[in-house]
């Protein structure tokens, strides 16, 4: 115990019983950071910065190891200051990265509508011309549309898809239970309703209410990675309001219901001008 006293005396800088060593040993940081440096010229000497810093500061040399703790302590908290600055410059950069990232999702977006728009004015220019037809839907993914009538549901248009899907489809079936225009028959409000029936591929149903009491349902096919614009546009997002879009390919398919309809009322009237 009498050798802790002669020791801390030994590794206070300018005390004549200092010990280079010992010092180096028992407070390295300290001699790394401040000392090493200094040490190496020539003509410096620890008796010299004593009288030098008890000079300036008016301190004994009993004071300076407190002055040089004190320093140490406001170093310490500058580099927790600058580690605290580094955080959250980290940080902003993330939010900065995760706002061009948002920023590069709107502007594809833009673009998507854009082409919609444009793909829009040509449909409709093909029903001025009467040549609008189911085919003309299938502007962001291939689509199948089926008819309900009662617990059935019996296709009646098919464009761009493998072609795999059943003509009818009883609802009750639990084969089908799966299906997602299955979920949105039942549900009680018109929206879309989606499912991934392997990986990668979606197929995403919406309900119609159509004239004369008829219920349409609208299916778009697609793969995640080949069409971005189907992804982009038909699930919900904070970029886009799909609603609209939903409401678009309604009004195409009313479109389509009621040149039908005519269709068949022209046929008629050809059909008894013959008889």
């Amino acid at each position: 115990m009498l050798m802790i006293p002669h020791i801390n005396k030994m590794i206070i800088p300018g005390n004549p019983e200092f010990h280079l060593g010992l010092f180096k040993k028992k407070r390295r940081e300290e001699y790394e950071r401040y000392w090493e440096r200094i040490m190496s010229l020539s003509d410096f000497n620890f008796e010299g910065l004593q009288d030098f810093v008890g000079s300036v500061f008016g301190v004994q040399t009993i004071e300076l190891s407190r002055l040089i703790q004190r320093l140490e302590a406001e170093i310490a908290e500058k580099d927790l200051q600058n580690k605290s600055f580094e955080a959250n410059l980290v940080e902003y950069e993330q939010e900065i990265k995760l706002f061009a990232q948002q920023q590069e999702k709107a502007d594809a977006a833009l673009a998507y509508v854009s082409e919609v728009l444009k793909e829009l004015n040509i449909t409709l220019y093909r029903f001025v011309n009467k040549r609008m037809s189911f085919s003309d839907l299938t502007f962001i993914s291939g689509i199948t549309i089926y008819r309900q009538k009662d617990d059935r549901l019996y296709k009646i248009a098919d464009e761009r898809t493998t072609g795999v899907s059943p003509d009818i489809v009883d609802i009750n079936d639990s084969v089908y239970e799966n299906y997602s225009m299955i979920a949105a028959v039942r549900a009680e409000v018109d929206k879309p309703h989606w499912v991934n029936p392997y990986p990668g591929h979606y197929v995403v149903s919406n309900r119609m209410r159509m004239m004369e009491g008829e219920v349409w349902l609208l299916n778009f096919h697609f793969d995640e990675k080949r069409n971005e614009k189907a992804l982009s546009l038909l699930l919900p997002s904070d970029m886009i309001e799909i609603r609209e879009i939903y409401r678009m390919f309604h009004v195409l398919c009313l479109i389509l219901q009621q040149n039908e309809a005519q269709e068949r009322t022209e046929e008629g009237g050809a059909h008894h001008e013959l008889a």
